[in-house]
């Protein structure tokens, strides 16, 4: 008798439990359980008022993205520092320039007899020697600049490839990251609504048991349907929070702040590009190709800038220097000491022609076949990244056209799932209809709405995934980003 109480209260069995273990059941008591504050506060997201919400479109995220994410600001400082190493590299064909000059002071003091009277009297000498020199070279033929500077034009080409990949990459973080936003506040909203239209069938039907017409059975069975669409709000608050949060991280939010998607979640956009189109513009524009290969290229001239310290570099230098003294001889007073100029005065110019050489055991031939290598290995690794690139492109596609199939699909599920909905509502309503058919209703009602917002979330993916894998920037995006490069 306890089991078939215990089947009946969870609405296995909908039918009366036996009149000696029946619970008293009053409406007010369904009333105080559903509208708690617990219940109150998913419905309202109470959550929220400890966050800053920013409700934004998705091209404003992106420019927000490009101008204030630290990923995207740090490669922009590595770009000036490879910037500035190519200057460097540059201004080794210029000559140098030494200036010197030292001073030496020195001074003499001595007593000289005088007869008359009978005393000694100090005299004083006292000069300054200065020491001045210029030294001018010039190094007008050396093998080793030009490979250097064609290496770091090299490397600065790579890095500003590297950091339009990565651009690309944030750009599509952003998208996904929003889209992923609006999908979850697409399912707040709809399951908020659901909820709503499952309390008023509840009400219902305890009216309906306050008058002895149904049993506890039928009402705590659509009652378990509701909470469990509840339950799964609260999973979709806490995946929005999370969402957002993570979107306002890319924007580089450090506070508080969370982002809330402004634009609908709708498919108004399609690609219009074959997939072969597609592959061939991703093997030609996609920059991390592009900057291995650069990067292979610094390496081969950072090896022919190592064989050519093999060859004599050819210079010319000029030194010019001189010697000029100036001071006193034999004053009785030192303050008093006249400049006079010395007639010792020396100055020597030269010019030069020279070349130096270094032969270091074949230590920088050994370094040499190690760039060699490391060139090889980024020629490799543009290969893989162009397979990989490959890859994505046709995965992304096939998502893309999958999606777009099932998205008729899903709504034609979910406009079939809301006439059964009504129709079952209003057939139970007027008596030839139970309650189980009623729940399940409900239920498939549930899955057809999640599965239009999450079809209708790859779709949305699989178009910011091609755009990016096929090195193809969005309409929405692409002024804002060359701007933010200008």
């Amino acid at each position: 008798m306890l089991e078939f109480a215990m089947l009946a209260s969870t609405g296995l069995l909908a039918i009366p439990f036996p009149a000696n273990i029946v619970p008293k059941y009053t409406r007010k008591s369904s009333e105080t359980l559903e509208n708690s504050n617990a219940i109150e506060a998913v419905l309202s997201h109470k959550s929220l008022t400890s966050y800053q919400q920013k409700s934004l479109p998705l091209k404003d995220c992106i420019v927000i993205a490009l101008k204030r994410n630290p990923g995207i600001l740090a490669n922009f400082n590595l770009i000036q520092q490879n910037e500035w190493n190519l200057i460097s590299a540059r201004r080794q064909w210029f000559p140098t320039l030494n200036l010197g000059s030292s001073t030496i002071y020195g001074g003499q003091k001595s007593f000289q007899s005088i007869r008359y009277p009978s005393k000694k009297q100090a005299i004083y000498n006292s000069y300054q020697q200065s020491l001045p020199s210029l030294s001018l070279s010039w190094y007008f033929l050396n093998p080793i600049v030009q490979p250097n500077i064609n290496s770091n034009l090299a490397q600065l080409k790579a890095q500003r490839f590297t950091y339009d990949y990565i651009a690309r990459g944030l750009i599509l973080q952003v998208q996904t990251a929003y889209i992923n936003v609006q999908s979850s506040q697409l399912l707040i909203k709809a399951y908020r609504d659901i909820y709503y239209n499952n309390k008023k069938q509840v009400d219902y039907l305890t009216a309906q048991l306050a008058k002895g017409m149904i049993d506890l059975g039928a009402l705590e069975q659509s009652k378990t349907t509701m909470y469990q669409q509840l339950a799964s709000l609260v999973q979709f608050q806490q995946q929005f929070l999370s969402q957002s949060s993570t979107l306002a991280q890319l924007l580089g939010y450090t506070d508080n702040t969370i982002i809330v998607a402004s634009d609908p979640l709708i498919s108004k956009e399609k690609w219009v590009v074959s997939l072969e189109e597609s592959i061939e513009n991703a093997r030609r524009s996609r920059e991390e190709i592009k900057a291995y290969l650069q990067t292979a290229d610094s390496y081969r001239w950072n090896a022919r800038q190592l064989l050519n310290t093999y060859y004599p570099s050819f210079y010319i230098n000029y030194t010019a220097g001189g010697t000029y003294q100036s001071g006193c001889l034999n004053v009785k007073n030192p303050s008093g000491c006249p400049n006079i100029p010395s007639t010792n005065d020396q100055s020597n110019n030269s010019l030069n022609l020279g070349l130096t050489w270094l032969f270091d055991g074949g230590l920088n031939a050994a370094a040499a076949n190690s760039n060699k290598s490391a060139a090889s290995a980024n020629e490799n690794y543009a290969i893989n990244a162009e397979t990989e690139a490959v890859q994505q492109v046709k995965t992304s596609y096939a998502l893309y056209k999958n999606n777009s199939e099932a998205l008729e699909l899903a709504s034609k599920q979910l406009l079939s799932a809301q006439i059964t909905s009504h129709v079952t509502s209003e057939r139970f309503r007027v008596g030839i209809g139970d309650v189980t058919t009623l729940v399940q209703a409900q239920q498939l009602l549930s899955s057809a709405v999640q599965t239009r917002v999450q079809t209708l979330q790859q779709y949305n993916l699989a178009i910011a995934q091609l755009y990016r894998y096929s090195a193809l920037l969005p309409i929405v995006s692409y002024n804002n980003m060359i701007d933010v490069l200008n």
